[in-house]
């Protein structure tokens, strides 16, 4: 579902869209404050779950990365430029992957030391032994 994920980068783009409406004149001023109403309102939404965010994305489908890349495609465009919201999506949905990744081989990893470790201790004396693949379908 992606929902931290989703409520953190539209926190991100919503401070992006601030900044270009506000720069638009080529200038920041305290008027352009009203530009970051809905920053400051998505601001503890936004970073109240950011530490599930990695276990998100170690889970995601394509289509739910996708989604999230989508959907600041659409809450850019209006304030940010075609070419910079597109850019600026497709940055978010390389960091994205990056970091499904990096969760996905920590998992794997982390796994697989902890089979060892089950399998070189009481398990073992059993006969019986656990892979990475066994403890994850396990956890899941």
């Amino acid at each position: 579902m992606l929902k931290e994920t989703k409520e953190f980068v539209s926190l991100l783009s919503s401070g992006i869209a601030a900044t270009y409406k506000s720069l638009s004149d080529g200038k920041l001023t305290l008027t352009d404050i009203g530009n970051y109403i809905n920053v400051f309102l998505r601001g503890e939404q936004g970073i109240q779950g950011v530490s599930e965010i990695t276990s998100e994305l170690a889970d995601a489908t394509p289509d739910g990365k996708q989604g999230v890349v989508d959907d600041v495609t659409a809450e850019l465009l209006g304030d940010v430029p075609v070419d910079d919201a597109a850019d600026i999506a497709a940055l978010i949905g390389g960091i994205q992957g990056a970091v499904s990744m990096a969760a996905r081989k920590t998992k794997k990893s982390t796994l697989t030391k902890v089979a060892a470790a089950l399998n070189n201790g009481p398990i073992a004396a059993s006969g019986d032994g656990w892979t990475a693949e066994q403890l994850a379908e396990l956890i899941d």
